[in-house]
């Protein structure tokens, strides 16, 4: 089992930041609504700000998403230096068992480089659904039409993510997390909570991860520090070149952060930056002219809003020393960290209604959560929702004005419930490890009651559905 190693701390003055282009960085993702979990700045290896909006915490694990990728092409690297393999490497000697029975002339000349690059000649991904379905996804990767020369043309792709996660344990002979384990994971400290399972029982090479915040600012910080770890070189400086260098054209703007190029499973950013990059804001961006990295939890699709705010707010500030301590704005700075949250998202908060029956089921319209009936309670400092639909019975915890936490791994939750001063009682459910969230909107009505089920986001690849609906519930029974 992996240790935790934990990052040394120091005061933003100290590395050479001051504490107010802190402040001014979370003035920015404030102003723009940017619905963050998490933040951390490390600058000359040190952490010198951290934070995290209640109800998430750095102790807590978050689904990162296509940074997951970056895990992947750094495990194609050691594999490099092992000598298991070569970039060169044509992907169809792999999978002989796989492939169709007239391969294109396109997918004989694929390489492992141009799954690196997202060059494969495709025009999307073609394993989605299909994983999704539970099928063979890695026949599907092999048959799909190839329209382009490969190593030519930029097309995201997971599916190309996974075949070279494929690779590197047909190669050693050992899942993906297994051959990381002893070469990245754990002399870095970095544990793995959970990791998705492809049909076929391979670890997702394009997604999937779920880990710290701080374990993701470590693989950072390796590739920042030019592979080398506790003075160890423990991934070659040539794959640390290759990898945040441009290897394909993804636009023609230098000016946009989107078509700046694209390296070995990572995203290139304009002041000759990179960044290992997720859905919904997962971010690492590492930024070598300052020696510093940039870490992201979040649950946004404003990517390139987070983005300007370090650009603006903290390159310009920098300095190459450290600054004179400054005792007031680091206080103050630790103050406002201290008072960060998301419970502002439950609205005004107003008197206690009385339109709700409590120990009542509420028979529900068909909906796009699936709910078919909701019973709420009431005890001293929390509300529970028993919610049935067709898997069963289900019952949600809501703090009452405060924060309380249920479940365990994937399912572990964060509620609240608040009455406005609409008159109307919102209850907020994180997955605090995951971006996801459900707030529903109770409000009477003259038969019942209206419910606004909602998530903040969806992906529904993995469950996560679109659950927007406006439903009526009307009483059947008490008990």
């Amino acid at each position: 089992m992996t240790s935790s190693i934990r990052l040394p701390r120091s005061t933003p003055e100290q590395a050479g930041i001051p504490s107010q282009a802190i402040s001014d960085f979370l003035d920015a993702l404030k102003r723009d609504s940017l619905e963050i979990h998490g933040f951390m700045v490390v600058r000359n290896g040190v952490v010198a700000a951290e934070g995290w909006w209640e109800p998430y915490s750095a102790e807590l694990p978050h689904l990162i998403f296509s940074i997951t990728k970056s895990f992947t092409s750094t495990a194609v690297g050691l594999a490099v230096q092992e000598g298991l393999l070569k970039v060169e490497d044509k992907v169809v000697s792999y999978f002989p068992n796989e492939l169709p029975e007239e391969p294109s002339e396109h997918l004989l000349a694929m390489t492992i480089h141009d799954l690196l690059a997202m060059a494969t000649g495709h025009t999307g991904d073609p394993t989605e659904q299909t994983i999704a379905q539970g099928g063979d996804w890695i026949r599907k990767f092999f048959e799909a039409p190839i329209p382009y020369e490969p190593g030519t043309h930029f097309a995201y792709n997971s599916g190309a993510s996974h075949i070279l996660g494929v690779i590197v344990e047909r190669v050693s002979g050992q899942s993906l997390q297994a051959f990381l384990a002893p070469r990245l994971l754990e002399p870095l400290g970095i544990e793995v909570a959970e990791w998705a399972i492809l049909p076929g029982g391979h670890n997702a090479g394009g997604f999937g991860m779920c880990i710290k915040l701080e374990d993701v600012a470590k693989l950072g910080l390796l590739y920042l520090q030019r592979g080398v770890w506790n003075g160890e070189q423990l991934l070659a400086e040539s794959w640390i070149d290759a990898s945040s260098e441009l290897q394909v054209s993804n636009g023609t703007d230098p000016n946009h952060d989107w078509e700046t190029g694209y390296g070995y499973q990572l995203w290139r950013c304009r002041f000759d930056a990179y960044r290992f990059s997720g859905l919904f804001t997962q971010k690492c961006i590492i930024i070598p002219s300052h020696n510093m990295l940039v870490a992201l939890n979040a649950a946004d699709w404003g990517e390139q809003k987070a983005l300007n705010a370090v650009w603006e707010h903290l390159l310009p500030a920098i300095r190459e020393e450290s600054l004179p301590a400054n005792a007031e704005a680091h206080e103050q700075l630790l103050d406002r960290i201290a008072e960060l949250t998301l419970s502002t998202r439950l609205g005004e908060a107003g008197e206690k209604q009385r339109f709700i029956a409590y120990g009542t089921t509420y028979q529900l319209e068909s909906n796009l959560a699936g709910w078919e009936t909701i019973q709420l309670t009431e005890e001293a400092d929390r509300i529970v929702a028993t919610v049935t639909d067709t898997s069963g019975e289900h019952q949600l915890t809501y703090g009452i004005d405060q924060w309380v936490y249920a479940g365990e791994r994937l399912k572990s939750t964060a509620g609240r419930a608040q009455w406005t001063s609409a008159g109307e009682l919102n209850l907020v459910q994180h997955e605090v490890w995951t971006p996801f969230s459900r707030t529903v909107t109770i409000r009477k009505a003259e038969e019942g009651i209206t419910l606004h089920i909602r998530r903040n986001l969806s992906w529904p690849l993995f469950g996560w559905r679109d659950e927007d609906d406006t439903v009526l519930g009307t009483t059947t029974s008490s008990r």
